[in-house]
């Protein structure tokens, strides 16, 4: 390379490129001693000296003071840009650090876009001089989450501020959670600072964002700041654990990281699914399909074990995102033996909500689109008069808000117009099929329920068939449609797992297997097997891909369930039919333990399931098991009558209709 470079520069003396390449070499590629590195730095900054002014000899308006932008994006610039950089670098390798930043801020300002990487290095040495204030700025304008400089500068400068009381330790703790998920390798660097050599002078081809090798370069590249900043490193090891403690107390709190799908490391003894091949190491583990590497390749295979709800104590199931060995694996709670900063990982993870959590979980991706609704924000602004809105209108012509039902006037002159009271205690949708709204935009009913209806406890919705089948002989005129999707009602779900008290879905006949469609076989529902104040649940005429999925959504402290003619995989729960998965249903339903209300329609329960369920129902009042008992050639006889009378003896209404004779 050397020689090549002095052949250019005799060929042609104003090689801007070949200078550069020299000032590479004397700054990187010579392998000396420490007391002739400065020589050599002093010979590097001579060479990218000679390259800008030979670039400054060709092209005159390219001066120091020049104030108009230069395009990076032409190949003929980049040269010039480079001998710029090389010396930034090299005066801070001298020393002259304010002089490194006074050339950066140049660059930047003739390439603000950075394509560089320039703000990874002034960041760093920003908080070397102290000062916070461009430091701040630099964060503003790129963001702390942009990669491991900015996010652990970040971290340093939060604790700087806090030590002279102009942030909260929260602040910090908030920034080493941010620092975390952009890198989790980095803090065993900074501790091990002792033990790597300080003259590592190697160059890095190349790096993987949030990988191991982000760690090391980062580490080359700001080793003096962690030197200089050691009150910030005991800081930080004193969150790493709570009290000694390495993992959390809680099993729920695991699984909870894992689904989160931030970046985190676990120390475990680990399996492979099938519970061999078995190793202790640390990996990098999560539940969230987006978050495994691979996902979208059509050989990725998502365990149907993660469709149902995790039971403490089980088999606690994750993709190991290390980068060498990417695989499903399977632990136990006790078998887990270190999650570093799991205290800090908890106290902020719920803050942080991805709003597009766990997509798809088997389905191919790209049959999943996301409508142009679901992702912009909202103006809840009245449309009338600009007053902050208290009814939100989903109009034919997209959603609206209004402030009063004076100022909806003419939205309400619609027939069945579809609106929400935001101060309302029930999210209430009612798609009738005398509805002028043609299309119905559940995603942003969705959406608004989650962010701007406070009281909300409980969910009541149907929706007529000709909304989920606009294009069969079941419309009438061909131009209904509906807005709905997974990731929209799975985050409404989970976002109000805490509030609700009661949820009835019902749909129209004959919109299961659209249903399935548009919500992942249903998946998006089984938050509400885990909403811990819900008493009350009905769903009619859901599909589900599996019978999984289904009991998913029964919670064991519901006081009143009905489901109605429930369908599953490509099987219905009809009249005339035994489909073999009514074991599972009694199994989860038996472990109810306050039973008011339940309604079984169409649901081929057989004498020996009522036997089962039996036990379940000494507090129930109202029982319906309309259609379908006995399943194929069966019927409600005698002595399952006598089973109900001796079971139930708070019972106040009973409904065997539809029963063949």
């Amino acid at each position: 390379k050397l020689l090549r470079s002095l052949e250019a520069l005799r060929v042609f003396a104003l090689s801007t490129e070949a200078w550069g390449m020299l000032g590479h070499y004397f700054e990187f590629e010579l392998n000396i001693d420490d007391d002739l590195q400065v020589h050599m730095y002093s010979k590097a900054l001579k060479m990218y000296d000679n390259g800008i002014k030979c670039a400054r000899m060709l092209n005159p308006s390219w001066t120091a003071d020049r104030d108009a932008e230069l395009s990076y994006g032409v190949i003929e610039h980049r040269p010039y840009y480079r001998n710029l950089a090389g010396r930034a670098r090299v005066l801070h390798h001298l020393g002259r650090t304010q002089e490194a930043i006074a050339q950066s801020k140049k660059i930047m300002k003739w390439n603000p876009s950075d394509n560089q990487g320039l703000r990874l290095s002034m960041i760093n040495w920003f908080l070397e001089v102290g000062d916070t204030e461009s430091c701040t700025n630099l964060l503003r304008k790129y963001g702390a989450s942009d990669g491991a400089h900015l996010a652990y500068a970040d971290l340093v400068l939060q604790f700087l501020r806090w030590k002279k009381d102009d942030a909260s330790e929260k602040d910090v703790k908030r920034a080493l959670y941010i620092a975390i998920k952009a890198n989790p390798y980095v803090p065993e660097l900074i501790f091990s600072l002792d033990d790597r050599p300080s003259d590592d002078d190697s160059v890095m081809s190349g790096y993987s964002p949030g990988e191991e090798s982000e760690a090391e370069y980062y580490m080359k590249d700001s080793r003096s700041l962690w030197e200089n900043n050691q009150d910030v490193v005991e800081w930080i090891k004193s969150k790493n654990t709570l009290g000694g403690q390495q993992v959390p107390s809680h099993e729920s709190d695991v699984i909870e990281l894992l689904k989160s799908g931030h970046k985190f490391q676990m120390t475990c003894a680990h399996t492979n699914l099938d519970g061999d091949s078995i190793e202790t190491s640390d990996v990098i583990g999560t539940q969230r399909r987006d978050k495994c590497r691979g996902c979208a390749l059509m050989s990725f295979k998502y365990p149907r074990q993660l469709s149902r709800a995790h039971v403490d104590g089980g088999d606690i199931i994750f993709f190991n995102n290390d980068h060498d060995v990417c695989d499903w694996r399977k632990t136990r709670f006790n078998d887990i033996h270190r999650i570093p900063f799991w205290p800090i990982l908890l106290q902020f993870y719920d803050e942080d909500i991805d709003p597009v959590r766990e997509i798809d979980q088997e389905r191919p991706r790209t049959a999943r689109t996301r409508t142009q609704g679901s992702q912009r924000p909202f103006n809840l602004d009245c449309k009338e008069c600009g007053k902050p809105g208290r009814f939100c209108a989903l109009d034919r012509d997209g959603t609206a808000f209004y402030c009063s039902k004076e100022c909806m006037s003419d939205f309400l002159e619609e027939v069945e117009p579809h609106y929400i009271d935001m101060q309302s205690e029930v999210l209430k949708v009612q798609a009738w099929g005398e509805s002028s709204i043609k299309t119905l935009n559940l995603d942003d009913a969705f959406r608004v329920a989650t962010e701007h209806m406070p009281n909300l406890k409980g969910v009541y919705i149907y929706i007529n068939q000709q909304y989920f089948l606009s294009d069969s002989m079941y419309c009438d005129d061909g131009e209904r449609k509906i807005i709905l999707s997974a990731p929209i009602l799975k985050n409404f779900l989970e976002r109000k797992k805490h509030e609700l008290v009661g949820i009835s879905f019902c749909l129209d006949q004959c919109c299961e297997e659209q249903f399935k469609k548009r919500t992942d076989g249903a998946r998006a529902l089984v938050a509400i097997g885990s909403m811990p104040n819900l008493k009350k649940l009905e769903l009619s005429n859901i599909g589900f891909d599996d019978v999984d999925n289904l009991t998913g959504c029964i919670g064991t402290d519901l006081e009143s369930l009905r489901l109605a003619h429930i369908s599953v995989g490509s099987d219905r729960y009809c009249h005339g039919c035994q489909p073999p998965d009514v074991d599972e249903i009694v199994r989860k339903l038996s472990q109810i333990r306050n039973l008011r209300t339940l309604a079984l329609e169409d649901i081929a329960l057989s004498p020996l399931n009522l036997r089962t369920l039996a036990p379940r129902l000494a507090r129930v009042r109202d029982l319906s098991l309309e259609g379908a008992f006995g399943g194929q050639g069966g019927s409600i006889n005698d002595a399952s009558l006598a089973l109900i009378a001796d079971s139930c003896p708070n019972l106040l209404s009973l409904n065997v209709s539809y029963q063949r004779e």
